[in-house]
């Protein structure tokens, strides 16, 4: 299943995101048919992917690998974003894995250039 999603913060592009997950594992936890149109539904209505797949599948992500990187805007991203093609972008490439170590989800999310993180971490 591949999910696109702009995120806004007052109504503003901050956050533009893909998230890939495998359909088959997701058919495993869930005995509807139309497994991607439940996911759409129960997002539609909760914003949080993690919270659905928690909810819906119970499946739950235990941690996760991240690489960022800074790349140039192109055309598709940039108008998402509202930026210009060729400004600076943060990308953060994320794998989600479950308690048993199995990939659950493969993420892109992309940031104007100007974004500032602060993390936090808990085990």
């Amino acid at each position: 299943i591949s999910i696109q999603r702009t995120r806004t913060a007052n109504d503003r592009p901050v956050i533009f995101s893909k998230e890939n997950l495998p359909l088959n594992y997701l058919e495993e936890k869930c005995e509807e048919e139309d497994v991607a149109g439940y996911v759409r539904e129960n997002l539609n209505r909760n914003q949080s992917l993690n919270e659905v797949l928690k909810n819906a599948f119970n499946v739950r992500i235990d941690h996760a690998f991240a690489k960022i990187s800074a790349l140039s805007a192109g055309e598709f991203i940039a108008d998402k974003l509202i930026l210009e093609p060729g400004d600076c972008l943060i990308r953060l490439e994320q794998v989600d894995f479950d308690p048993q170590n199995n990939p659950i989800m493969l993420s892109n999310e992309y940031y104007p250039g100007y974004s500032v993180f602060t993390v936090y971490r808990s085990s």
